[in-house]
């Protein structure tokens, strides 16, 4: 195998087959790439539903009993994958170019590259591709100024690359560092574990490609309540474990909640999360 691609599904089915058939028109490495799905969801027929499509790559399918999240669901991808470069996928993804080839080449030249792609929506305009670490929050004026520049100083300055990690829809790896890194951790039950897993990678180097992937942003245009609290919870954990203090950052992040444009499903993540972990 030259290139094994983890999927976590929960209640995926609809995205999930769209994202497959763009990794079958894509796929330059025939039955060398290997799709691994990781069910978080078992109930809603998807494996009967993926016996219903053949693909030109080997697919293998596993069912999880309860929702583990979405590290250790990844992570139990890992433990049966069988190639040395591994992407990460999530399954509202649409592949539209060949990103195999150049991913290969990067992590074969280097065992510590961690590679993203350039992210759009639908529409084709640019989302997302990659963050900055939250400790540095200070500093997002000029970091997000770097943003406006493509990804030229984050792929070619040191000090911009040890700062960001790569946007988790799509990213890749190979194997020997993420499992010498200690793999995803598990604690993280939702949202952050990008970040976390780039802290415990001290040699990696992060390479945004041009190669462009389609991603729907959680299924749809909204973000749920429970969605946005899980991530509250996850960047607490995160401060927490890498000694970060946080007070200042909950506290300006207090005030875009009050007096800024705020949906209303992230007001009552928060207000929730303020109340649970008595911030």
């Amino acid at each position: 195998m030259e290139m094994s691609i983890i999927i976590v599904a929960y209640n995926s089915n609809e995205v999930l087959l769209p994202c497959l058939r763009s990794i079958h028109e894509q796929n330059v490495l025939g039955m060398q790439l290997e799709v691994i799905i990781v069910d978080n969801s078992p109930n809603t027929r998807l494996s009967y539903l993926l016996q219903q499509n053949v693909f030109n790559f080997e697919l293998q399918y596993v069912s999880n009993h309860t929702n583990t999240g979405f590290g250790a669901g990844n992570n139990k991808g890992v433990q049966i994958a069988r190639s040395q470069v591994l992407m990460f996928l999530n399954p509202d993804t649409i592949v539209n170019c060949d990103i195999f080839t150049p991913t290969l080449k990067r992590i074969q030249e280097n065992n510590n590259e961690v590679v993203g792609y350039t992210l759009t929506d639908l529409d084709g305009r640019l989302t997302d591709s990659y963050s900055f670490f939250f400790e540095y929050f200070w500093l997002f004026p000029i970091l997000k100024l770097m943003q406006k520049c493509d990804f030229y100083f984050v792929n070619r300055i040191h000090f911009a690359n040890r700062l960001c990690w790569p946007w988790g829809a799509a990213f890749s790896v190979s194997k020997t560092a993420f499992c010498q890194a200690g793999m995803f951790d598990e604690n993280i039950f939702l949202c952050n574990e990008e970040p976390d897993l780039m802290h415990r990678m001290p040699s990696r180097h992060i390479t945004i490609l041009p190669e462009q992937i389609i991603h729907l942003e959680g299924h749809g245009r909204s973000v749920s309540e429970e969605r946005y609290y899980q991530s509250f919870c996850s960047l607490q954990y995160y401060f927490k474990k890498h000694k970060v203090w946080s007070g200042l950052y909950w506290w300006m992040f207090g005030l875009k909640i009050q007096f800024g444009h705020s949906a209303t499903n992230l007001r009552r993540a928060y207000q929730r999360f303020r109340k649970e972990s008595k911030l």
